[in-house]
């Protein structure tokens, strides 16, 4: 009986681990995306639906800050730079210095790590002000920024757009190495579920000036549309990923 090729075993542990944290930190960003359109769903409501606003403020405000603290979280523990970090910067070290694992020759490995890290310096800007708005405010609590979020933000501008900038150039990066290693891409440009909140908002503010207006037209014409949304188009799917 032979025994196993050492180098063999070797690269089968190496290569489970570094599945557990592809799929871990695509996991991750597939949560933050979804967390960025959400937000950018309820900062409308926030903003241009007033009627709806009216029936609980606080509720709207409150979901509003929690997902804009997930968005920043989330993002920021993609780019983490700690020794103990499992971040995208992890797993490229972890492709650099283990090769072996994909079917490809070294230089070719190491042309891809060389680009993505290419990529993640060109938001080095943005991930500065994402690192210090989490350990000024998100994470920790900064005394020279008491009672002033307003001036952090300021000072570190960080909108959703550059969250979801950030989550893109990650899903590209965790595309690449997942497509070399398994043939296949386990993120997903479109998020299962995004848009469902922005619709419901939407049809639960023109309800509300309807049944205030006394528009039966109206409140019929929602009650069909909500009846074809949840019969045929909208489909409620449930988010069976772990959430981070």
């Amino acid at each position: 009986m032979n025994n196993p090729d050492p180098s063999s075993c070797e690269d089968a542990r190496l290569r489970r681990r570094f599945e557990g944290g592809l799929d871990e930190l695509t996991g991750q960003c597939w949560w933050g995306r979804l967390y960025v359109r959400e937000l950018r769903a309820l900062g409308k409501c926030l903003s241009q639906y007033p009627t709806l606003m009216k029936t609980d403020r606080a509720l709207f405000k409150l979901a509003h800050y929690a997902i804009a603290g997930q968005v920043m979280m989330i993002a920021a523990r993609l780019v983490d730079t700690h020794k103990d970090a499992a971040s995208v910067y992890w797993l490229l070290n972890f492709v650099e210095q283990n090769t072996t694992i994909f079917p490809y020759p070294q230089n070719a490995v190491m042309t891809w790590v060389k680009a993505d890290r290419q990529r993640l310096s060109e938001l080095e800007e943005k991930i500065e002000k994402l690192t210090a708005l989490r350990d000024k405010h998100y994470a920790h609590v900064d005394k020279d920024y008491l009672m002033q979020l307003d001036k952090l933000h300021a000072e570190y501008p960080f909108l959703p757009d550059d969250a979801e900038e950030l989550y893109m150039a990650v899903g590209g990066i965790l595309n690449r190495y997942s497509g070399r290693l398994r043939d296949s891409a386990t993120y997903m440009e479109t998020v299962l579920g995004e848009g469902h909140t922005a619709w419901l908002l939407d049809f639960l503010n023109k309800s509300l000036e309807a049944a205030n207006t006394h528009n039966r037209a109206e409140l019929q014409r929602l009650l069909d549309e909500l009846y074809h949304v949840t019969e045929k188009g909208l489909e409620i799917r449930s988010l069976d990923r772990p959430q981070p």
